[in-house]
């Protein structure tokens, strides 16, 4: 797997910090076979400190802690030769902005 770090990516209003270091793994059939799951040290909780679903498992690599964010494409979602990082870390945005309560 390539280990890819973004510093404080930054987290929609909502959550319990502003930013939090992302983590994407890509397997050695990467772009051909999608990212799958996506990890943040720290870990991120709702701001009223509520846990989102499938977020609840802590990894270490790296040499750090990291909490999965268990998250996978439907079939046909992933489209070899035009989906790269970009286009999931798109995702990863959209499923961050989509978690928050309306309230928030």
């Amino acid at each position: 797997m390539t280990c890819v770090v973004v510093p404080e990516w930054p987290l929609p209003r909502g959550f319990d910090r502003s930013a939090s270091d992302l983590l994407v793994r890509l397997s050695a059939g990467y772009p051909d076979v999608p990212p799958d799951m996506w990890w943040f040290s720290p870990a991120v909780h709702l701001a009223n400190g509520a846990d989102l679903p499938a977020t609840s498992v802590v990894e270490v690599y790296l040499g750090r802690q990291w909490q999965r964010w268990s998250r996978h494409f439907n079939n046909g979602q992933w489209q070899s030769g035009i989906d790269g990082l970009a286009s999931f870390l798109a995702l990863i945005r959209q499923d961050l902005e989509y978690s928050v309560p309306k309230a928030a």
